[in-house]
């Protein structure tokens, strides 16, 4: 049970550190208001209950420019690589417990 546990804490903060890296690269991204081109292993679009595999998304500042999978990636682009997660363009994870009580 608690090698379960100890995984599972694992498996939480690995996916922590990947949206906060995230979040990070997608403050410089506004800041700097340039093209960047997220690689998503996963898409969650919002529309659909099925998931779309290997995704572009192509951000400017804050907005979404373009999502698919025939977006072309120039050389020297900016790139994040989330290839390994499942991506939400404008949502966030509605049940993610960020205290476990109160008191």
């Amino acid at each position: 049970m608690l090698s379960h546990m100890r995984h599972q804490s694992s498996f939480l903060l690995q996916r922590l550190i990947g949206f906060l890296v995230c979040i990070a690269s997608l403050t410089t991204i506004h800041a700097q208001d340039t093209v960047t081109y997220i690689k998503a292993g996963k898409l969650f679009d919002g529309r659909s209950d099925k998931l779309q595999d290997n995704v572009v998304i192509v951000v400017q500042g804050k907005t979404i420019l373009r999502v698919g999978k025939d977006v072309a990636i120039p050389a020297g682009a900016n790139v994040l690589d989330l290839r390994e997660l499942v991506v939400m363009p404008g949502l966030i994870d509605a049940h993610t417990h960020i205290v476990r009580r109160l008191c």
